[in-house]
C-alpha cells in the first residue's frame, strides 16, 4: 500500500518581494509573450505557475519532489532575451553615437576651425588645394575659402575665387594666394581686403571698391598694389620680376624704391627685381597683353 505523497507548505505573500520582481519581469517581456488580459497579481502567478492562495488561507501545498515553479525557466528566458535586447539597443546607439562624433568632427574640420567663409571656389582647371592650421585639402568647384588660408594651384591650373562681395581673384598655375584680411560692412560704409599673391593673378573689384571708406590692397614679392576700383593683371612676365597691367579703374604699385600710377586703360610697369623700383608707366603692345592675360585664361 502506497503511502501518500509528502507535502511541504509555502508562503507567497502578493507584496512581497519576490512578486514584486516577477511583476516587473512580466511588464519587461515582449508582447506576445505578456498576458494581456492579466492584472498585474496574475500576470505574476501566472509565469511563475504559483497556485493562488485560497480565499481564508495564505497557504500553498506543494508535493514533495514536484516542481514548485512550474513556468519559472520560461520566465528567466523570456527576462534573459529581453536583456539581451536591452545590450544590443546600447550597441545600436553607440555607435549612433560614434558616427554623430566622426561627422560633428568632419563638419568642423571642414569648416576651418570654425571659421566662417569669405568666399568660394566659382571656377577650377587642374588641381588646387587649401591649407589653413597646418591642414591642406584639395579645393574642387565651389569649395569654401578661410581667411588665412594659403590657396595654391598645380601646374597648369587655373582657379577663379568669388568673395562674399563679388570680387574675383584668378589665380594662375603654380600661384599662391593668402586672404589676409576681408571685412565688407556695406551698412557702415566701409570695407578692406588685403591678400598676398604668389605668381599670375588677375584682380576684379566687387562691393568693397565701391564703399565709401574702402581699403583694397594686394602684396607681392615685388610691390604692393593699392586698388581704387578696378580690374588689372599681375604677375612676372618677360623675365621680370613683376609685370602690373590695367585694364580698368587705376592702380598704385609701389615699394622702398619709387611709385607708379597707373591711370589709364592699357597702361602697365615692370619691376626688373625684387628690390628694383617700378619702371616707367607704357601702354603695352598687343602680343604683351596677350601672353599676360593667357597666364590666367581658362581652356
Amino acid at each position: 500500500m502506497s503511502s501518500a505523497p509528502v507535502t511541504q507548505t509555502r508562503y507567497f505573500r502578493p507584496d512581497s518581494a519576490t512578486t514584486r520582481i516577477a511583476m516587473i519581469k512580466a511588464a519587461l517581456l515582449p508582447p506576445k509573450a505578456r498576458i494581456a488580459e492579466s492584472k498585474y497579481r496574475n500576470t505574476a502567478y501566472r509565469l511563475l505557475a504559483i497556485p493562488k492562495r485560497p480565499a481564508r488561507s495564505r497557504q500553498a501545498s506543494v508535493a514533495v519532489g514536484e516542481p514548485a515553479y512550474v513556468g519559472i525557466g520560461r520566465a528567466v528566458a523570456l527576462c534573459q532575451n529581453c536583456r539581451v535586447r536591452v545590450r544590443a539597443g546600447w550597441r545600436m546607439l553607440h555607435r549612433l553615437i560614434v558616427i554623430a562624433v566622426t561627422l560633428l568632427s568632419g563638419f568642423v574640420g571642414g569648416q576651418a576651425g570654425g571659421q566662417e567663409a569669405i568666399g568660394a571656389v566659382s571656377r577650377i582647371q587642374g588641381e588646387a588645394s587649401g591649407t589653413h592650421g597646418g591642414a591642406t585639402r584639395p579645393l574642387g568647384l565651389n569649395a569654401s575659402v578661410f581667411l588665412n588660408e594659403v590657396v595654391s594651384t598645380g601646374e597648369a591650373a587655373r582657379l577663379e575665387v568669388t568673395l562674399a562681395d563679388r570680387t574675383r581673384l584668378t589665380l594662375g598655375e603654380k600661384a599662391e594666394l593668402t586672404l589676409s584680411t576681408y571685412v565688407f560692412n556695406p551698412a557702415a560704409g566701409g570695407g578692406t581686403i588685403k591678400f598676398g599673391v604668389v605668381g599670375a593673378f588677375r584682380f576684379l573689384s566687387g562691393q568693397v571698391s565701391k564703399l565709401a571708406n574702402s581699403n583694397v590692397n594686394v602684396t607681392t614679392p615685388s610691390a604692393n598694389i593699392g586698388i581704387r576700383g578696378t580690374e588689372f593683371w599681375g604677375g612676372p612676365i618677360d623675365s621680370q620680376s613683376l609685370g602690373v597691367f590695367l585694364i580698368e579703374g587705376s592702380v598704385s604699385v609701389s615699394n622702398a624704391a619709387g611709385e607708379q600710377i597707373l591711370s589709364l586703360p592699357g597702361q602697365g610697369t615692370n619691376i626688373a627685381t625684387t628690390d628694383a623700383a617700378p619702371g616707367p608707366v607704357v601702354f603695352w603692345p598687343p602680343d604683351k597683353v596677350n601672353r599676360a592675360l593667357a597666364t590666367v585664361t581658362f581652356r
